[in-house]
């Protein structure tokens, strides 16, 4: 829920800042979900 408020706020930024910077952004947390979830799944 907290991440997904925070996506909608950074892509409301984006706008505002340009694409490239947003796109950067939605894969470092798209990256660092992915390594989390790794994580929790190894436990």
């Amino acid at each position: 829920m907290r991440l997904g408020r925070m996506q909608k706020h950074l892509f409301v930024q984006g706008k505002r800042t340009g694409d490239k910077e947003y796109a950067e952004v939605l894969v470092a947390i798209t990256e660092l979900t992915n390594t989390l979830r790794k994580q929790l799944m190894e436990g």
